[in-house]
């Protein structure tokens, strides 16, 4: 395994964790404000899906031009 490779398997967990924290931070926030649990989830989870996509693209594979086209694929 290379140098860039393990640069690379960091910045991808650390993203990981940080869509975890996000998740859980919007949840519960909405949980507080008393929004059904269905709705919490599918929004704190739908926004960890962005935020995975804007920095895995952006620092961890540090991608540029040709947004548009590759946006659907990384949706499931």
């Amino acid at each position: 395994m290379t140098l860039n490779n393990i640069v690379t398997l960091f910045r991808f967990t650390v993203v990981g964790v940080s869509n975890t924290f996000v998740d859980f931070l919007l949840f519960f926030s909405l949980i507080a404000l008393h929004v059904p649990y269905m709705w919490a989830q599918m929004f704190g989870y739908s926004v960890g899906v962005i935020n995975s996509y804007v920095w895995n693209r952006a620092w961890t594979f540090r991608s540029v031009g040709g947004g548009k086209n590759n946006s659907f694929v990384f949706l499931p």
